[in-house]
């Protein structure tokens, strides 16, 4: 299932014993465009603050109709969890605490398969040490999609539009895709481009970098809304773009 991120700000999240709260945000990474946290605006029951919570732990598809998520986590795990700054970078001590809290697997550079619990807990050598010298324990691949929104797509030509929305696939919380709004070139008109085509993320010159032809962009198939974004709307946009799709990779 494909759905944009913008739509799904504002679903209320369910603990296994209440409400939690209301999503705000995600961060995701720009190496294997994974969705690595959900960001939670709590409600009234604790005092205002947002909370970092890892895909992993919800337990189902959202339901639509009444606009919510569950997830196996109580409230209480939500109320003593580490109180991180959602303002500033988040660093690797943040993401080391975050998940010996919990008990997760902190998998930054894997996937996570809805409704499908982590392995044995572990962490990979080069963040296991939660005194990682300040320097190097920020991840410079870590986003999140309301800072990314409004960026500038570059290609190997120049100016292709700018981002405004993301297409995640919910089933592998992977985003698939970035809605690019052609901007000057072609008021009005928006177009996707495979997150696998971005060759890399700026936040310094706030720009992403597409591997892709700028006439190419500006000749693909239009978007409208992601429910549009069928399998045979992606067949055709990858062979515009000559290339494979990702469900063809396996």
């Amino acid at each position: 299932m494909l759905l944009c991120l913008q739509d799904l700000k504002g679903y209320t999240v369910q603990a296994t014993d209440g409400e939690i709260g209301a999503v705000a945000d995600f961060y995701f990474d720009d190496l294997q465009w994974n969705l690595r946290y959900a960001i939670i605006e709590v409600g009234q029951w604790l005092a205002p603050r947002k909370v970092l919570i890892t895909p992993a732990v919800f337990d189902r598809l959202p339901n639509h109709s009444h606009k919510t998520f569950s997830v196996s986590i109580s409230r209480e795990q939500v109320r003593i969890s580490p109180d991180i700054d959602t303002n500033l970078p988040i660093t690797r001590r943040h993401e080391f605490d975050l998940h010996n809290h919990y008990g997760w697997n902190p998998d930054w550079f894997g996937t996570i398969p809805i409704g499908i619990p982590y392995p044995d807990f572990y962490l990979p050598k080069n963040v296991s040490d939660p005194n990682i010298e300040p320097e190097i324990s920020f991840d410079p691949h870590l986003y999140s999609a309301k800072t990314v929104k409004g960026y500038s797509v570059q290609t190997s030509d120049e100016f292709a539009g700018h981002v405004t929305d993301f297409i995640a696939e919910i089933e592998s919380w992977k985003i698939r895709y970035l809605v690019v709004d052609n901007g000057k070139w072609l008021p009005s008109r928006k177009c996707i481009v495979a997150s696998s085509w971005i060759k890399s993320v700026s936040a310094e010159e706030e720009y992403v970098n597409a591997d892709v032809p700028l006439k190419t962009i500006h000749s693909s198939l239009p978007f409208s809304h992601y429910a549009t974004v069928t399998r045979e709307y992606e067949q055709a946009l990858y062979s515009h773009y000559n290339r494979k799709g990702y469900w063809e990779a396996c």
